[in-house]
């Protein structure tokens, strides 16, 4: 690989990292955690349920800001920026980085899945069918729009051939 497209690969990678850790903190890593809340809080719950659940979706949301805060003194996208600088490119810094930033992710989607649990515990038999049934109904939905935007981009291709 001559020294032009290795410097267009780290380049790339550069920008799609960068882009990723912009999208995951526009988020603040919280939409997704408590994605479950969302169709829970739909269902008839009692006072007791919905106050558990608040108390699930606060303490998810604190452990989010710890990660967050964290995340934002350890690797970022300007270390990275900085490394790409560099004469000569770093591979190992670059893996140590990449990796922090999986570790970070791999945290969150922990947090994520312990509230989605805890949540789901505190619904009796009826509301978790109701719930499966909302979820259900949101999969085909998303399936539908995704097809949708597909056929669009399939069609759009096909324009410029």
């Amino acid at each position: 690989m001559t020294l032009v497209n290795k410097k267009t690969v780290i380049v790339s990678i550069l920008c799609m990292f960068v882009s990723v850790t912009a999208i995951a903190k526009s988020h603040n890593g919280q939409h997704r955690s408590l994605e479950l809340g969302r169709f829970v809080e739909k269902l008839d719950l009692s006072e007791q349920q919905r106050t558990d659940i608040k108390a699930i979706q606060a303490d998810a949301k604190q452990r989010y800001k710890a990660l967050k805060d964290e995340q934002d003194e350890s690797a970022s996208g300007e270390q990275l920026a900085e490394l790409m600088k560099q004469e000569t490119f770093d591979q190992g810094k670059f893996e140590q980085l990449y990796d922090e930033k999986s570790a970070k992710k791999k945290q969150m989607a922990l947090i994520r899945a312990q509230s989605m649990h805890k949540m789901y515990q505190l619904l009796n038999e009826q509301q978790r069918a109701e719930l499966e049934q909302m979820m259900q109904k949101h999969k085909e939905k998303h399936k539908m729009r995704k097809q949708k935007h597909k056929q669009k981009r399939d069609s759009a291709e096909q324009a410029e051939q």
